[in-house]
Protein backbone atom coordinates (compact mmCIF):
# COMPACT_ATOMS: atom_id res chain seq x y z
CA UNK A 1 0.00 0.00 0.00
CA UNK A 2 3.01 2.56 0.43
CA UNK A 3 3.84 2.62 -3.22
CA UNK A 4 0.54 4.70 -3.65
CA UNK A 5 2.11 7.19 -2.25
CA UNK A 6 4.46 7.72 -4.79
CA UNK A 7 2.32 9.71 -6.87
CA UNK A 8 2.67 12.34 -4.16
CA UNK A 9 6.66 12.38 -4.84
CA UNK A 10 6.04 13.65 -8.15
CA UNK A 11 3.13 15.62 -6.75
CA UNK A 12 5.41 17.96 -4.90
CA UNK A 13 8.71 17.71 -6.35
CA UNK A 14 10.35 17.34 -3.08
CA UNK A 15 12.51 13.35 -3.80
CA UNK A 16 15.56 14.87 -3.47
CA UNK A 17 15.05 18.54 -2.36
CA UNK A 18 17.15 19.81 0.93
CA UNK A 19 16.63 23.05 2.64
CA UNK A 20 20.13 23.62 3.32
CA UNK A 21 20.38 26.90 1.47
CA UNK A 22 23.30 25.35 -0.25
CA UNK A 23 23.93 27.72 -3.22
CA UNK A 24 20.14 28.39 -2.72
CA UNK A 25 19.95 24.91 -4.45
CA UNK A 26 15.88 23.62 -4.36
CA UNK A 27 15.59 20.10 -6.39
CA UNK A 28 18.96 18.28 -7.08
CA UNK A 29 19.65 15.12 -8.46
CA UNK A 30 23.20 15.56 -7.58
CA UNK A 31 25.99 13.32 -9.34
CA UNK A 32 26.77 9.47 -10.63
CA UNK A 33 29.88 8.36 -11.43
CA UNK A 34 30.38 4.92 -13.59
CA UNK A 35 32.82 2.02 -11.45
CA UNK A 36 36.32 2.82 -11.60
CA UNK A 37 38.46 0.00 -11.65
CA UNK A 38 41.87 -0.70 -9.78
CA UNK A 39 44.23 0.22 -13.28
CA UNK A 40 42.36 3.43 -13.63
CA UNK A 41 43.44 4.33 -10.50
CA UNK A 42 46.86 3.28 -11.06
CA UNK A 43 46.92 5.06 -14.36
CA UNK A 44 46.13 8.44 -13.23
CA UNK A 45 48.85 8.77 -10.89
CA UNK A 46 50.92 8.95 -14.14
CA UNK A 47 48.73 12.05 -15.22
CA UNK A 48 50.03 15.02 -15.98
CA UNK A 49 48.46 16.64 -18.89
CA UNK A 50 45.32 16.67 -19.97
CA UNK A 51 43.07 17.11 -23.10
CA UNK A 52 40.03 19.41 -22.35
CA UNK A 53 37.30 18.63 -25.05
CA UNK A 54 34.36 20.48 -24.36
CA UNK A 55 30.97 20.71 -26.52
CA UNK A 56 29.71 23.70 -27.74
CA UNK A 57 26.56 23.04 -28.75
CA UNK A 58 24.36 25.50 -26.34
CA UNK A 59 24.39 29.51 -27.00
CA UNK A 60 22.55 32.24 -25.45
CA UNK A 61 22.06 36.29 -26.40
CA UNK A 62 26.07 35.18 -27.11
CA UNK A 63 27.01 33.36 -24.66
CA UNK A 64 28.32 29.76 -25.23
CA UNK A 65 29.37 27.00 -22.92
CA UNK A 66 32.53 27.91 -23.37
CA UNK A 67 33.07 31.43 -22.26
CA UNK A 68 32.26 30.11 -18.58
CA UNK A 69 32.56 26.54 -18.57
CA UNK A 70 36.31 25.93 -19.98
CA UNK A 71 38.41 28.62 -17.61
CA UNK A 72 36.20 26.96 -14.80
CA UNK A 73 37.25 23.47 -15.88
CA UNK A 74 40.59 24.55 -16.42
CA UNK A 75 40.95 26.03 -12.90
CA UNK A 76 40.02 22.96 -11.34
CA UNK A 77 42.47 20.80 -13.37
CA UNK A 78 45.27 22.98 -12.56
CA UNK A 79 44.77 22.95 -8.64
CA UNK A 80 44.43 19.12 -9.39
CA UNK A 81 48.32 19.47 -10.01
CA UNK A 82 47.63 18.94 -13.72
CA UNK A 83 48.40 20.19 -17.30
CA UNK A 84 45.50 21.59 -19.75
CA UNK A 85 46.03 21.12 -23.28
CA UNK A 86 43.54 21.84 -25.70
CA UNK A 87 45.58 20.13 -29.02
CA UNK A 88 47.87 17.65 -29.26
CA UNK A 89 48.74 15.06 -27.01
CA UNK A 90 48.11 14.10 -23.46
CA UNK A 91 48.08 11.61 -21.10
CA UNK A 92 44.60 12.19 -20.60
CA UNK A 93 41.51 13.11 -22.31
CA UNK A 94 38.31 14.75 -20.55
CA UNK A 95 35.49 15.31 -22.94
CA UNK A 96 32.82 17.42 -21.33
CA UNK A 97 29.35 17.55 -23.06
CA UNK A 98 26.47 19.59 -21.44
CA UNK A 99 22.92 20.41 -22.15
CA UNK A 100 20.36 22.82 -20.35
CA UNK A 101 17.56 24.98 -20.46
CA UNK A 102 15.60 28.28 -18.92
CA UNK A 103 12.59 29.24 -18.30
CA UNK A 104 11.42 33.08 -17.15
CA UNK A 105 8.75 31.65 -14.65
CA UNK A 106 8.39 29.52 -12.20
CA UNK A 107 6.81 26.44 -12.82
CA UNK A 108 2.38 25.85 -11.21
CA UNK A 109 2.17 26.40 -7.66
CA UNK A 110 3.60 23.89 -5.62
CA UNK A 111 5.24 23.60 -2.44
CA UNK A 112 8.62 23.89 -3.91
CA UNK A 113 7.89 26.74 -5.92
CA UNK A 114 6.68 28.99 -3.01
CA UNK A 115 8.93 27.36 -0.97
CA UNK A 116 11.76 29.56 -3.41
CA UNK A 117 9.57 32.17 -3.39
CA UNK A 118 9.29 33.08 -0.32
CA UNK A 119 13.09 32.56 0.55
CA UNK A 120 15.57 32.66 -2.35
CA UNK A 121 13.31 35.36 -4.30
CA UNK A 122 12.72 32.94 -7.67
CA UNK A 123 12.05 34.11 -10.67
CA UNK A 124 13.68 31.90 -13.04
CA UNK A 125 14.25 28.37 -13.45
CA UNK A 126 16.88 26.34 -15.22
CA UNK A 127 17.98 22.88 -15.55
CA UNK A 128 20.98 21.73 -16.47
CA UNK A 129 22.72 17.82 -17.13
CA UNK A 130 26.64 17.56 -17.62
CA UNK A 131 27.93 14.62 -18.57
CA UNK A 132 31.68 13.63 -19.16
CA UNK A 133 34.17 11.12 -20.32
CA UNK A 134 37.10 10.14 -19.34
CA UNK A 135 40.17 8.30 -20.71
CA UNK A 136 43.29 7.26 -19.99
CA UNK A 137 45.75 5.85 -21.50
CA UNK A 138 44.42 2.82 -23.05
CA UNK A 139 41.65 1.71 -20.79
CA UNK A 140 38.38 1.96 -21.04
CA UNK A 141 36.76 5.31 -20.57
CA UNK A 142 35.43 6.25 -17.34
CA UNK A 143 31.86 8.48 -17.19
CA UNK A 144 30.46 10.82 -14.30
CA UNK A 145 27.11 12.56 -14.76
CA UNK A 146 25.40 15.47 -12.70
CA UNK A 147 22.38 16.66 -13.10
CA UNK A 148 20.22 19.02 -12.02
CA UNK A 149 16.92 21.97 -11.88
CA UNK A 150 17.55 24.64 -9.83
CA UNK A 151 15.59 28.18 -9.13
CA UNK A 152 17.49 31.87 -9.25
CA UNK A 153 17.16 35.17 -8.62
CA UNK A 154 15.93 38.07 -11.20
CA UNK A 155 19.88 39.47 -11.05
CA UNK A 156 22.57 37.04 -11.72
CA UNK A 157 26.22 37.45 -13.00
CA UNK A 158 25.85 35.18 -15.20
CA UNK A 159 22.68 33.57 -16.92
CA UNK A 160 20.94 31.14 -14.98
CA UNK A 161 21.83 28.24 -17.01
CA UNK A 162 25.32 29.15 -17.75
CA UNK A 163 26.09 29.39 -13.69
CA UNK A 164 24.28 26.08 -13.38
CA UNK A 165 26.14 24.39 -16.15
CA UNK A 166 29.65 25.52 -14.67
CA UNK A 167 28.35 24.14 -11.04
CA UNK A 168 27.54 21.09 -12.74
CA UNK A 169 30.29 20.60 -14.90
CA UNK A 170 32.64 20.93 -11.73
CA UNK A 171 30.54 19.01 -9.46
CA UNK A 172 30.73 15.68 -12.10
CA UNK A 173 34.66 16.28 -12.06
CA UNK A 174 34.98 16.83 -8.57
CA UNK A 175 32.99 13.51 -8.23
CA UNK A 176 35.07 11.22 -11.07
CA UNK A 177 38.03 12.72 -8.94
CA UNK A 178 36.98 12.01 -5.80
CA UNK A 179 37.32 7.78 -7.02
CA UNK A 180 40.14 8.69 -9.10
CA UNK A 181 42.26 9.92 -5.94
CA UNK A 182 40.94 10.90 -2.92
CA UNK A 183 43.81 13.24 -1.18
CA UNK A 184 43.95 15.32 -3.80
CA UNK A 185 40.26 15.97 -3.95
CA UNK A 186 39.91 16.30 -0.09
CA UNK A 187 42.50 19.20 -0.50
CA UNK A 188 40.30 20.88 -2.90
CA UNK A 189 38.39 21.05 0.94
CA UNK A 190 40.61 23.17 2.14
CA UNK A 191 41.29 25.65 -1.41
CA UNK A 192 42.00 29.27 -0.84
CA UNK A 193 40.18 29.51 -3.84
CA UNK A 194 36.57 30.01 -3.45
CA UNK A 195 35.15 27.85 -6.79
CA UNK A 196 37.81 25.25 -6.05
CA UNK A 197 36.22 24.64 -2.70
CA UNK A 198 32.48 25.39 -2.88
CA UNK A 199 32.51 22.83 -5.94
CA UNK A 200 34.26 20.24 -4.21
CA UNK A 201 31.60 20.60 -1.13
CA UNK A 202 28.91 20.66 -3.61
CA UNK A 203 30.51 17.22 -4.90
CA UNK A 204 30.79 16.03 -0.94
CA UNK A 205 27.10 16.60 -0.39
CA UNK A 206 26.43 14.57 -3.82
CA UNK A 207 28.46 11.27 -2.38
CA UNK A 208 29.44 11.97 0.50
CA UNK A 209 33.11 11.25 0.10
CA UNK A 210 35.06 13.45 2.31
CA UNK A 211 36.12 12.27 6.02
CA UNK A 212 33.51 13.35 8.46
CA UNK A 213 35.60 15.50 10.70
CA UNK A 214 36.44 17.84 7.85
CA UNK A 215 32.45 18.32 7.28
CA UNK A 216 31.81 18.72 11.27
CA UNK A 217 34.85 21.12 11.30
CA UNK A 218 33.51 23.14 8.37
CA UNK A 219 29.69 23.55 9.87
CA UNK A 220 30.85 24.45 13.72
CA UNK A 221 33.13 27.16 12.63
CA UNK A 222 31.45 30.67 12.30
CA UNK A 223 34.27 31.64 10.84
CA UNK A 224 33.54 29.49 7.92
CA UNK A 225 31.23 31.73 4.66
CA UNK A 226 27.69 30.44 5.36
CA UNK A 227 27.24 28.83 1.88
CA UNK A 228 30.30 26.53 3.08
CA UNK A 229 28.59 25.60 5.96
CA UNK A 230 25.61 24.77 4.19
CA UNK A 231 27.22 22.59 2.31
CA UNK A 232 29.31 20.90 4.65
CA UNK A 233 25.73 20.26 6.36
CA UNK A 234 24.27 18.87 3.35
CA UNK A 235 27.05 16.42 2.93
CA UNK A 236 26.44 14.75 6.41
CA UNK A 237 23.48 13.65 5.06
CA UNK A 238 25.15 11.22 2.82
CA UNK A 239 27.68 9.92 5.64
CA UNK A 240 25.40 7.34 7.85
CA UNK A 241 25.44 6.10 10.06
CA UNK A 242 26.21 9.35 11.48
CA UNK A 243 28.78 9.11 14.34
CA UNK A 244 27.97 10.52 17.48
CA UNK A 245 30.48 13.95 17.23
CA UNK A 246 28.78 14.51 13.95
CA UNK A 247 25.22 14.09 15.46
CA UNK A 248 26.45 16.11 18.46
CA UNK A 249 27.07 19.38 16.23
CA UNK A 250 24.30 18.79 13.65
CA UNK A 251 21.97 19.34 17.39
CA UNK A 252 24.03 21.82 18.65
CA UNK A 253 23.78 23.80 15.57
CA UNK A 254 20.06 22.99 15.19
CA UNK A 255 19.58 24.55 18.72
CA UNK A 256 21.60 27.46 18.33
CA UNK A 257 19.25 30.49 17.66
CA UNK A 258 22.11 32.58 16.80
CA UNK A 259 23.59 30.91 13.87
CA UNK A 260 22.47 31.22 10.33
CA UNK A 261 19.63 30.01 9.33
CA UNK A 262 20.52 28.61 6.30
CA UNK A 263 23.39 26.18 7.79
CA UNK A 264 20.65 25.32 11.13
CA UNK A 265 18.39 24.63 8.13
CA UNK A 266 20.82 22.60 6.81
CA UNK A 267 21.65 20.70 10.35
CA UNK A 268 17.84 20.04 10.25
CA UNK A 269 17.75 18.39 6.81
CA UNK A 270 20.95 16.37 7.68
CA UNK A 271 19.79 15.24 11.03
CA UNK A 272 16.69 14.03 9.24
CA UNK A 273 18.61 11.34 7.59
CA UNK A 274 19.91 9.92 11.22
CA UNK A 275 17.62 6.60 10.89
CA UNK A 276 19.56 5.36 13.72
CA UNK A 277 19.34 8.08 16.32
CA UNK A 278 16.02 8.87 16.62
CA UNK A 279 16.12 9.27 20.22
CA UNK A 280 18.11 11.92 19.60
CA UNK A 281 16.44 13.69 16.64
CA UNK A 282 12.97 13.60 17.04
CA UNK A 283 12.79 16.02 19.81
CA UNK A 284 15.17 18.16 18.58
CA UNK A 285 13.06 18.32 14.91
CA UNK A 286 9.85 19.12 17.24
CA UNK A 287 11.36 21.56 18.58
CA UNK A 288 12.49 23.07 15.77
CA UNK A 289 9.39 23.31 14.49
CA UNK A 290 8.75 26.26 16.69
CA UNK A 291 11.93 28.19 15.80
CA UNK A 292 11.33 31.82 14.47
CA UNK A 293 12.78 31.00 11.37
CA UNK A 294 10.14 29.78 9.01
CA UNK A 295 13.16 28.13 6.77
CA UNK A 296 13.56 26.22 10.10
CA UNK A 297 10.67 25.14 10.65
CA UNK A 298 9.81 24.31 6.85
CA UNK A 299 13.13 22.40 7.08
CA UNK A 300 12.69 20.50 10.26
CA UNK A 301 8.70 19.67 8.80
CA UNK A 302 10.58 18.59 5.71
CA UNK A 303 13.17 16.20 7.59
CA UNK A 304 10.25 14.39 9.45
CA UNK A 305 8.24 13.98 6.21
CA UNK A 306 10.21 12.91 3.70
CA UNK A 307 13.54 11.97 5.75
CA UNK A 308 14.76 8.55 6.32
CA UNK A 309 13.80 8.91 10.37
CA UNK A 310 9.98 8.05 11.22
CA UNK A 311 8.25 10.37 13.38
CA UNK A 312 6.87 9.20 16.36
CA UNK A 313 3.52 10.30 18.17
CA UNK A 314 5.15 10.37 21.43
CA UNK A 315 8.03 12.62 20.07
CA UNK A 316 6.53 14.89 17.61
CA UNK A 317 2.24 14.79 17.37
CA UNK A 318 2.16 17.83 19.76
CA UNK A 319 4.58 20.19 17.66
CA UNK A 320 3.36 18.77 14.08
CA UNK A 321 -0.27 19.77 15.00
CA UNK A 322 0.90 23.16 16.08
CA UNK A 323 2.29 23.67 13.40
CA UNK A 324 -0.67 22.98 11.05
CA UNK A 325 -2.38 26.49 11.56
CA UNK A 326 1.25 28.45 10.25
CA UNK A 327 1.71 30.89 8.69
CA UNK A 328 3.96 29.38 5.79
CA UNK A 329 1.62 27.40 3.81
CA UNK A 330 5.20 25.13 3.27
CA UNK A 331 5.42 24.29 6.79
CA UNK A 332 1.91 23.56 6.97
CA UNK A 333 1.70 21.08 3.66
CA UNK A 334 4.77 19.15 5.46
CA UNK A 335 3.57 19.10 9.02
CA UNK A 336 0.74 17.15 7.43
CA UNK A 337 2.94 14.57 5.53
CA UNK A 338 4.55 13.89 8.53
CA UNK A 339 1.55 13.30 10.32
CA UNK A 340 0.66 10.90 7.71
CA UNK A 341 3.84 9.00 8.10
CA UNK A 342 2.81 8.29 11.83
CA UNK A 343 -0.32 6.88 10.75
CA UNK A 344 -3.04 5.89 12.89
CA UNK A 345 -1.42 7.01 16.22
CA UNK A 346 -1.74 10.83 14.81
CA UNK A 347 -5.67 9.91 15.45
CA UNK A 348 -5.53 13.30 17.60
CA UNK A 349 -4.72 15.24 14.22
CA UNK A 350 -7.79 14.44 12.55
CA UNK A 351 -10.01 17.53 13.52
CA UNK A 352 -6.83 19.53 12.11
CA UNK A 353 -6.16 18.02 9.19
CA UNK A 354 -9.95 17.87 8.59
CA UNK A 355 -10.12 21.79 8.72
CA UNK A 356 -6.97 22.08 6.37
CA UNK A 357 -8.77 20.19 3.97
CA UNK A 358 -10.11 24.34 2.99
CA UNK A 359 -6.40 25.39 3.11
CA UNK A 360 -6.17 28.27 0.79
CA UNK A 361 -3.13 26.12 -1.09
CA UNK A 362 -3.85 23.37 -2.93
CA UNK A 363 -0.55 21.33 -2.05
CA UNK A 364 -1.50 22.01 1.72
CA UNK A 365 -4.98 20.56 0.98
CA UNK A 366 -3.95 17.20 -0.79
CA UNK A 367 -1.26 17.11 1.87
CA UNK A 368 -3.98 17.00 4.46
CA UNK A 369 -6.04 14.81 2.35
CA UNK A 370 -3.28 12.53 2.22
CA UNK A 371 -2.70 12.05 5.85
CA UNK A 372 -6.12 11.62 6.51
CA UNK A 373 -5.75 8.38 4.36
CA UNK A 374 -2.66 7.28 6.16
CA UNK A 375 -4.53 7.42 9.31
CA UNK A 376 -7.06 5.34 8.39
CA UNK A 377 -10.43 4.49 9.86
CA UNK A 378 -10.35 7.22 12.17
CA UNK A 379 -10.88 10.06 9.59
CA UNK A 380 -14.21 9.00 9.29
CA UNK A 381 -15.10 12.09 10.39
CA UNK A 382 -13.36 14.01 7.54
CA UNK A 383 -15.25 11.46 4.83
CA UNK A 384 -18.09 14.23 3.63
CA UNK A 385 -14.95 17.20 2.96
CA UNK A 386 -13.07 14.78 1.10
CA UNK A 387 -15.93 13.50 -1.03
CA UNK A 388 -16.46 17.44 -1.86
CA UNK A 389 -12.53 17.35 -2.92
CA UNK A 390 -13.37 14.92 -5.73
CA UNK A 391 -14.91 17.67 -7.43
CA UNK A 392 -12.21 20.54 -7.21
CA UNK A 393 -10.44 21.81 -10.52
CA UNK A 394 -6.73 20.89 -9.25
CA UNK A 395 -6.49 17.13 -10.48
CA UNK A 396 -3.72 16.38 -7.75
CA UNK A 397 -6.00 17.28 -5.01
CA UNK A 398 -8.66 14.93 -6.76
CA UNK A 399 -6.41 12.22 -6.67
CA UNK A 400 -5.54 12.56 -2.97
CA UNK A 401 -8.98 12.55 -1.85
CA UNK A 402 -9.95 9.36 -4.15
CA UNK A 403 -6.78 7.84 -2.60
CA UNK A 404 -7.48 8.46 1.30
CA UNK A 405 -11.35 7.85 0.97
CA UNK A 406 -10.33 4.03 0.19
CA UNK A 407 -7.89 4.35 2.66
CA UNK A 408 -10.19 5.13 4.86
CA UNK A 409 -12.44 2.72 4.05
CA UNK A 410 -15.75 4.25 5.83
CA UNK A 411 -19.13 5.05 4.65
CA UNK A 412 -19.53 2.71 1.98
CA UNK A 413 -22.85 4.04 0.81
CA UNK A 414 -21.77 7.67 0.56
CA UNK A 415 -17.82 6.81 -1.05
CA UNK A 416 -18.62 4.26 -3.87
CA UNK A 417 -21.17 6.25 -5.53
CA UNK A 418 -18.65 9.66 -5.32
CA UNK A 419 -15.96 7.13 -6.40
CA UNK A 420 -18.14 5.50 -9.32
CA UNK A 421 -19.35 9.12 -10.07
CA UNK A 422 -15.74 9.72 -11.00
CA UNK A 423 -15.47 6.21 -13.26
CA UNK A 424 -18.23 7.62 -14.36
CA UNK A 425 -17.55 10.83 -15.81
CA UNK A 426 -15.85 11.01 -19.45
CA UNK A 427 -14.16 14.09 -18.91
CA UNK A 428 -12.29 13.31 -15.90
CA UNK A 429 -8.26 12.75 -15.49
CA UNK A 430 -7.64 8.81 -15.95
CA UNK A 431 -4.94 9.38 -12.99
CA UNK A 432 -7.79 10.28 -11.22
CA UNK A 433 -9.87 7.30 -12.16
CA UNK A 434 -7.21 5.02 -11.53
CA UNK A 435 -6.90 5.97 -8.00
CA UNK A 436 -10.54 6.42 -7.77
CA UNK A 437 -10.99 2.39 -8.93
CA UNK A 438 -7.94 1.22 -6.33
CA UNK A 439 -10.14 2.92 -3.46
CA UNK A 440 -13.48 1.22 -5.20
CA UNK A 441 -11.30 -1.88 -4.53
CA UNK A 442 -10.58 -1.53 -1.17
CA UNK A 443 -14.17 -0.69 -0.10
CA UNK A 444 -15.30 -3.59 -2.34
CA UNK A 445 -16.85 -6.74 0.61
CA UNK A 446 -18.71 -3.74 1.96
CA UNK A 447 -20.49 -2.22 -1.26
CA UNK A 448 -21.31 -5.41 -2.92
CA UNK A 449 -24.90 -4.60 -3.97
CA UNK A 450 -23.91 -1.10 -5.33
CA UNK A 451 -21.30 -2.48 -7.57
CA UNK A 452 -23.64 -5.12 -8.95
CA UNK A 453 -25.75 -2.68 -10.16
CA UNK A 454 -22.74 -0.56 -11.23
CA UNK A 455 -21.54 -3.64 -13.55
CA UNK A 456 -25.12 -3.52 -14.66
CA UNK A 457 -25.37 0.35 -15.94
CA UNK A 458 -22.19 2.30 -15.16
CA UNK A 459 -19.44 3.69 -18.23
CA UNK A 460 -17.20 1.10 -19.20
CA UNK A 461 -15.06 2.53 -16.99
CA UNK A 462 -16.95 1.86 -14.37
CA UNK A 463 -18.22 -1.41 -15.35
CA UNK A 464 -14.38 -2.20 -15.39
CA UNK A 465 -13.70 -1.17 -12.39
CA UNK A 466 -16.73 -3.08 -10.73
CA UNK A 467 -15.77 -6.10 -12.05
CA UNK A 468 -12.50 -5.84 -10.70
CA UNK A 469 -13.82 -5.09 -7.32
CA UNK A 470 -16.25 -7.69 -6.81
CA UNK A 471 -13.31 -9.92 -7.28
CA UNK A 472 -11.15 -7.97 -5.04
CA UNK A 473 -14.79 -8.90 -2.61
CA UNK A 474 -13.87 -12.69 -2.81
CA UNK A 475 -16.51 -15.17 -1.58
CA UNK A 476 -18.02 -12.03 -0.48
CA UNK A 477 -19.54 -11.29 -3.84
CA UNK A 478 -21.10 -14.49 -4.76
CA UNK A 479 -24.30 -12.35 -5.08
CA UNK A 480 -22.80 -10.73 -8.20
CA UNK A 481 -21.95 -14.11 -9.96
CA UNK A 482 -24.97 -13.96 -12.31
CA UNK A 483 -24.12 -10.39 -13.35
CA UNK A 484 -20.41 -11.58 -14.16
CA UNK A 485 -21.50 -14.15 -16.18
CA UNK A 486 -23.70 -11.42 -17.49
CA UNK A 487 -20.61 -9.38 -17.64
CA UNK A 488 -18.43 -11.85 -19.31
CA UNK A 489 -20.35 -10.70 -22.68
CA UNK A 490 -19.83 -6.91 -22.32
CA UNK A 491 -19.56 -4.81 -25.28
CA UNK A 492 -16.09 -4.20 -23.75
CA UNK A 493 -13.25 -6.53 -23.69
CA UNK A 494 -11.79 -4.91 -20.90
CA UNK A 495 -14.83 -5.64 -18.96
CA UNK A 496 -15.22 -8.88 -20.20
CA UNK A 497 -11.43 -9.40 -19.05
CA UNK A 498 -12.48 -7.70 -15.63
CA UNK A 499 -15.52 -10.23 -15.55
CA UNK A 500 -13.03 -13.26 -16.21
CA UNK A 501 -10.29 -12.39 -13.30
CA UNK A 502 -13.40 -11.51 -10.76
CA UNK A 503 -15.22 -14.81 -11.08
CA UNK A 504 -11.82 -16.92 -10.64
CA UNK A 505 -11.38 -14.75 -7.51
CA UNK A 506 -14.44 -15.17 -6.01
CA UNK A 507 -14.52 -19.10 -6.63
CA UNK A 508 -17.18 -20.34 -9.02
CA UNK A 509 -17.09 -24.02 -8.66
CA UNK A 510 -15.64 -25.13 -11.84
CA UNK A 511 -18.79 -27.24 -13.51
CA UNK A 512 -20.49 -23.18 -13.18
CA UNK A 513 -18.10 -21.61 -14.64
CA UNK A 514 -16.15 -23.64 -16.92
CA UNK A 515 -18.92 -23.97 -20.25
CA UNK A 516 -18.35 -19.66 -19.92
CA UNK A 517 -14.76 -19.79 -19.92
CA UNK A 518 -14.70 -21.98 -22.94
CA UNK A 519 -16.98 -19.59 -24.83
CA UNK A 520 -14.82 -16.92 -24.16
CA UNK A 521 -11.75 -18.90 -25.54
CA UNK A 522 -13.66 -17.72 -29.16
CA UNK A 523 -13.51 -13.91 -28.32
CA UNK A 524 -12.45 -11.53 -30.77
CA UNK A 525 -10.28 -10.14 -28.07
CA UNK A 526 -6.77 -11.59 -27.50
CA UNK A 527 -7.04 -10.08 -24.14
CA UNK A 528 -10.08 -11.97 -23.17
CA UNK A 529 -9.07 -15.18 -24.99
CA UNK A 530 -5.91 -15.04 -22.72
CA UNK A 531 -7.16 -14.69 -19.81
CA UNK A 532 -10.17 -17.38 -20.42
CA UNK A 533 -6.85 -19.42 -20.85
CA UNK A 534 -5.58 -18.32 -18.07
CA UNK A 535 -8.49 -19.34 -16.04
CA UNK A 536 -8.89 -22.51 -17.22
CA UNK A 537 -5.37 -23.11 -16.20
CA UNK A 538 -6.32 -22.17 -12.69
CA UNK A 539 -9.49 -24.51 -12.30
CA UNK A 540 -6.99 -27.06 -13.37
CA UNK A 541 -7.56 -30.89 -14.21
CA UNK A 542 -11.53 -30.10 -13.49
CA UNK A 543 -11.47 -28.17 -16.47
CA UNK A 544 -10.60 -30.86 -18.86
CA UNK A 545 -13.91 -30.57 -21.15
CA UNK A 546 -12.14 -27.08 -22.74
CA UNK A 547 -9.13 -29.36 -23.39
CA UNK A 548 -10.33 -29.04 -27.17
CA UNK A 549 -10.50 -25.84 -27.74
CA UNK A 550 -7.34 -24.93 -25.98
CA UNK A 551 -5.59 -26.77 -28.69
CA UNK A 552 -7.39 -24.88 -31.55
CA UNK A 553 -5.73 -21.62 -29.72
CA UNK A 554 -1.98 -23.09 -29.72
CA UNK A 555 -1.86 -21.61 -33.19
CA UNK A 556 -3.94 -18.47 -32.31
CA UNK A 557 -2.67 -15.27 -33.96
CA UNK A 558 -1.46 -13.83 -30.75
CA UNK A 559 1.29 -14.85 -28.96
CA UNK A 560 0.27 -14.00 -25.78
CA UNK A 561 -2.64 -16.22 -26.29
CA UNK A 562 -0.75 -19.14 -27.27
CA UNK A 563 1.42 -19.07 -24.27
CA UNK A 564 -1.89 -19.01 -21.84
CA UNK A 565 -3.44 -21.96 -23.87
CA UNK A 566 -0.31 -23.98 -23.49
CA UNK A 567 0.36 -23.22 -19.96
CA UNK A 568 -3.56 -24.26 -19.40
CA UNK A 569 -3.20 -27.21 -21.06
CA UNK A 570 -0.40 -28.73 -18.85
CA UNK A 571 -1.71 -27.77 -15.16
CA UNK A 572 -4.97 -29.00 -16.93
CA UNK A 573 -2.83 -32.17 -17.32
CA UNK A 574 -1.45 -32.07 -14.09
CA UNK A 575 1.95 -31.28 -14.80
Amino acid sequence: MKTRLLWFLALSGLVAMGASGCDEDVPSSGASVSAVPTEHRAAWADVETIKLVLDESYEKDGEPWEASIRPAMADLIQAAGLTVTEQGEADAELSITVSGEQSPALPPEGPMSHFSRRWFGAEHMAKVEANMVLTVSDLDAVSATSDEARYFESETPETPVIMLAKDRAARAFLTLLARLDPDVYCSFLESDDHFVRRSAFGAAADFGGPPEAILVEVLTNRGEAVEMRSCAAAALTNVMPISEVALSALLIVLGDTDDEAEVRAGAATALGHARDAPDAVLPALADALSDDEELVRASAALALAWGDVEPSADATLDALVEVLDDDEPVVRCFAAGALGRIGPSAEAAVPQLAEALEDDHEFVRAAAAQALGEIGPASEPAIPALIEMLSECDRDTRVTAANALGRIGRKPDDVVPALLKVLNDEEEDGTVKTFAGQSLDEMAPAAVPLLIDALKSGSPTARRWAARALGEAGPAAEAAIPVLFEGMKDEDPRVRAAAIRALMDIGVPPNDVVPHLVEALNDGSPYVREDAAWALGQIGPEAKAAVPALEGLLTDEDEGVRKSAQSALARIAGD
